[in-house]
């Protein structure tokens, strides 16, 4: 896997992007990366945020459905 995030503005936290090798993905594993990421986050920025490509709509869903 590879990422990049960096603090934003104020107390916020900007995730650029998470990525899993194609063989990794739809295991859980990209999943189990970002909630791991958020529970870190979440204990010293009030909010998180995620970027994404608008041409990749896969992206965005699974970004919803973690909350």
């Amino acid at each position: 896997f590879f990422g990049k995030g960096y603090k934003y503005q104020n107390s916020d936290f900007e995730l650029q992007y998470i990525a899993v090798e194609d063989k990794w993905q739809g295991k859980g594993v990209g999943r189990s990366l970002a909630k791991r990421i958020f529970t870190i986050v979440r204990k010293s920025y009030k909010k998180c945020v995620v970027k994404t490509l608008i041409s990749t709509p896969i992206n965005i869903k699974f970004y919803e459905k973690l909350g």
